[in-house]
């Protein structure tokens, strides 16, 4: 049986991977659509299966025309990629942590997408006030991203400030695009970084009361190099 506080310890650290690699795929878009922005290359490009290098998959031909045609539909994709992405990694290491924590066999989550929104917030107790009042702006304006077409909605009311930007739902402002740029998305990321930095939530006394009370003699957070 595993040290189920050193397992906590190891979902948050997996926690920050995650967003790590979701931030470097999200600079990989952009640096694309760049390159579509300020090349006019045709491209013929064979697509092999990554597992299967013998098979071939499909291949990609387009002018730089056709691909500058789409940007903004490609930027808008990246973007609702990226913030989703952002979303479903919290929810899913959250979760994992949640059920180390509670001592549930098998740990491993098992839940589908209307639940995703309520596991984000499986480690709420061990956030700060204003960690908790981030998640929910992020959660929000994610279900408005994917959800909504990106549009103020009456279901995820913003009324928040964040990078220095007033987000707020009226109700003359229903169905209108909420506004927030690439730079906003990168905050967002750094934000959360920050919320579920691994340190400090071990340390909070809180989520150390309850390791001692449900886990005893597995409740150290330290994990074994081997």
């Amino acid at each position: 049986m595993p040290n189920r506080a050193a397992e906590v310890r190891r979902c948050l650290e997996r926690m920050q991977h995650h967003l790590d690699v979701t931030y470097s795929l999200f600079q990989v878009k952009l640096l694309w659509l760049h390159r579509i922005e300020h090349e006019d290359n045709n491209y013929t490009i064979d697509i092999v299966d990554p597992i299967v290098p013998s098979r071939h998959v499909l291949t990609i031909v387009a002018t730089g025309q056709q691909l500058k045609a789409h940007q903004e539909p490609y930027l808008t994709e990246i973007r609702r990629a990226f913030i989703n992405d952002l979303f479903l990694t919290i929810a899913r290491d959250a979760v994992l942590a949640r059920n180390f924590l509670n001592g549930k066999d098998p740990p491993e989550p098992e839940f589908h997408t209307e639940q995703h929104e309520e596991e984000v917030a499986a480690l709420n107790p061990f956030l700060t006030k204003v960690d908790k009042r981030f998640l929910v702006f992020f959660r929000r304006i994610r279900n408005s991203t994917v959800h909504y077409d990106g549009n103020h909605n009456v279901r995820n009311r913003l009324n928040f400030e964040f990078n220095g930007i007033r987000f707020l739902t009226t109700d003359e402002s229903l169905g209108t695009q909420i506004k927030y740029s690439l730079s906003d998305l990168v905050a967002i990321y750094q934000r959360l970084k920050s919320a579920f930095d691994v340190e400090r939530i071990i340390e909070n006394p809180y989520l150390q009361n309850i390791a001692a009370r449900q886990l005893g003699s597995d409740s150290c957070f330290c994990v074994d190099p081997s």
